[in-house]
């Protein structure tokens, strides 16, 4: 059985329109950035995702505020 992950909104939506996430796995965070299409722009959105090692999950973000 997997377990669900649960994203958490690290960054401030961009004026573009670009958010990143993260979600603790076994060993650190996967994250994740979502780029979304650009007015007249050619194409579909795009993202990416990545790997932190953190084993004792202790990055800590700052609050900000979602607008």
């Amino acid at each position: 059985m997997f377990k669900k992950l649960r994203w958490e909104q690290i960054q401030e939506e961009t004026k573009t329109g670009h958010v990143s996430y993260r979600t603790p796995v076994p060993g650190g965070w996967l994250v994740a950035v979502w780029a979304p299409r650009q007015d007249g722009a050619a194409g579909s959105p795009s993202g990416g995702l990545t790997f932190m090692a953190d084993p004792q999950h202790d990055w800590v973000v700052d609050t900000f505020e979602r607008t």
